[in-house]
């Protein structure tokens, strides 16, 4: 036979009798929650601004196209095989990323996605071909 061990607290003017095991797991509960309410919501709003910027940043390429295609000599083709890299990569990431995340954990796999997609958009500049605009472009897709 198990006894547990009763408290008498008072909470906003109320005394009443908890079973002590109550009070424990409440405060280890409500403790952490507490104490990074703040920080929880900080993580939000960095999280919100990193993808905001990642879907600007999938959209540019199209508002830029007809000055890139202009300073490189692009065709529209070549702006075809580009936007198909992008969005092939784009497919592949939708289905194999998951599990990725899954398997190596959501702090790691959004600290490596970040790292990627920011070596992939510094890429951009180094670009001077179709093939190396289009490899930039496959990177950031994924």
């Amino acid at each position: 036979m198990v006894t547990s061990a009763w408290m008498r607290i008072t909470v906003n003017g109320y005394r009443k009798k908890y079973p002590f095991e109550f009070i424990t797991f409440t405060l280890l509960i409500q403790s952490p929650m507490r104490i990074s309410g703040s920080y929880r919501w900080r993580i939000l709003a960095l999280l919100f601004f990193a993808t905001t910027i990642n879907y600007i940043d999938r959209q540019v390429i199209g508002i830029l196209a007809p000055y890139i295609s202009e300073e490189l000599g692009w065709s529209e083709v070549d702006y075809g095989y580009i936007v198909t890299a992008f969005q092939v990569a784009y497919g592949i990431g939708l289905v194999t990323m998951g599990r990725l995340l899954d398997h190596i954990g959501t702090r790691i796999g959004y600290s490596l996605s970040i790292t990627i997609w920011s070596l992939a958009g510094m890429a951009h500049a180094l670009a001077r071909s179709v093939f190396g605009f289009g490899l930039a472009r496959f990177i950031l897709g994924i």
